[in-house]
């Protein structure tokens, strides 16, 4: 708490204070932050790349020493995955470093790829699932995947504080029912996939890239600096 209350302090003593989403500035405010406070989202230098036609993949990125991955993880595969129709999948791939061997077991079709070099390859045309129960903060994942043409499904927490809005350019579910009901309808749309891959990687575009980021940054360094 003291601790706490030293970082509202110091920055009080600001002339602004940057956070990369609204609900981090909602939070700081009510903790009583009275230095001005503007919203100036992270971006994801990523290689562009359309969706085109789903690859029977899904996918999820996010190392095993997070917490709220290794949470998601075991929510998406103890509670929704026996939901999913996983006829039609070739593969469920996750991405990222840490994950232990003893994972790959829990269904034949989960496949820990580990590191990989391209990510936008590896995200391209498959479906992106968010399954976190916890955490804050701008999930980062979310901005690669609409970057590289993958529809995605998340829950509540893990979309907070981002634009995407839902059935316009991605799906948000927070129960294991209907987080496999989501996966299923997208994985037997391929229009639903398309139009809502499209709509994501427009969001992307107009707040996330490095053109948008630039652009907010700019007025803001340009509203607070010192005459």
């Amino acid at each position: 708490m003291q601790l706490k209350e030293q970082e509202i302090t110091d920055l009080n003593k600001f002339d602004c204070v940057v956070t990369l989403t609204q609900v981090d500035q909602q939070q700081l405010a009510n903790d009583g932050v009275h230095s001005p406070i503007v919203v100036s989202p992270a971006a994801v230098n990523t290689i562009v790349t359309p969706f085109d036609k789903w690859n029977g993949k899904l996918t999820f990125m996010g190392s095993f020493t997070h917490i709220p991955n290794q949470e998601g993880m075991e929510w998406f595969l103890n509670q929704v995955l026996p939901l999913v129709d996983t006829s039609a999948l070739t593969a469920i791939e996750v991405v990222g470093s840490g994950w232990p061997q003893d994972y790959n077991a829990r269904h034949p079709k989960v496949q820990f790829v580990g590191f990989v070099e391209n990510l936008s390859e590896a995200l391209h045309n498959s479906i992106f699932i968010v399954p976190l129960l916890t955490g804050s903060g701008m999930r980062m994942k979310i901005l690669d995947a609409a970057a590289t043409g993958a529809p995605f499904v998340s829950t509540t927490v893990g979309a907070e504080g981002l634009r995407f809005q839902p059935g316009h350019s991605c799906l948000i579910a927070d129960t294991p029912a209907a987080f496999a009901q989501a996966i299923n309808r997208l994985t037997h749309d391929q229009a639903l996939a398309n139009t809502l891959a499209n709509n994501a990687l427009a969001t992307f575009r107009e707040f996330y890239s490095v053109k948008a980021l630039a652009q907010v940054r700019d007025t803001v360094y340009h509203q607070f600096q010192k005459k």
